[in-house]
């Protein structure tokens, strides 16, 4: 009898530690899946983070500068690539409006402080226009003077080359000199009369920083 009892003994004390057995794989394996869990929902979150935030990188930057919107497009056709700063112009094209998109080279915002403006602009309908800056600068020249001919025509001014430079109060013209300098500024020398110093190769820069100011005025009365 006394055997018979610790063979019972034995099966009862085999089946408890069974059932414990069980009792902790099956703890362990749903830590295992609660961990399995927790790092599936880790990686689905970083996943959307990460779209998040590469969508938000690819996003051109827009800011506003005194009313004129500006977009940021990089140009990487050849290297280096070529970040500029595009803007719309309102146009009548056929008799209907229509947009001409514009780049600029300099970011508005930062140009402001860079090159000093002394004045105010005051549009007219015609324009007499002064170069006697005669720096090349691989071709920076030509490129300031081409866009700011641009610029002034899809404004529907009317730009004469060195004609009657006269700076007159009473004249329903705008005067613009382009100068050498010894740092690049732009001055109101009279009503609608304006200087632009450029120093070194700068003339981008200060052609631009003058066109800034003057469609800052033409947003005013779209």
């Amino acid at each position: 009898m006394a055997k018979k009892k610790t063979v019972g003994k034995n099966k009862s004390k085999k089946v408890n530690t069974e059932e414990k057995t069980s009792v902790k794989r099956s703890k362990k394996d749903d830590q295992i899946l609660i961990n399995i869990l927790i790092a599936a929902g880790v990686i689905i979150i970083a996943g959307f983070l990460g779209a998040y935030i590469t969508g938000r990188s690819q996003q051109p930057a827009s800011f506003e500068y005194k009313g004129v919107n500006f977009t940021e497009v990089v140009f990487c056709d050849a290297k280096p690539c070529l970040t500029t700063y595009n803007t719309k112009l309102p146009v009548i094209l056929d008799g209907g409006k229509a947009e001409y998109n514009f780049y600029f080279r300099n970011d508005a915002r930062k140009l402001e402080s860079q090159v000093s403006f002394d004045g105010d602009i005051s549009l007219k309908d015609e324009m007499n226009m002064d170069i006697t800056y005669g720096l090349a600068c691989e071709g920076y020249s030509s490129v300031a003077v081409d866009n700011f001919g641009i610029v002034f025509n899809v404004l529907e001014i009317k730009i004469n080359a060195g004609q009657d430079m006269t700076c007159d109060s009473a004249s329903e013209k705008m005067y613009v000199t382009i100068q050498e300098g010894s740092e690049t500024s732009v001055e109101q020398t009279g009503d609608s009369c304006y200087t632009i110093n450029i120093k070194g190769c700068e003339i981008i820069k200060g052609t631009e920083r003058f066109l800034f100011e003057v469609l800052a005025e033409a947003n005013k009365n779209i």
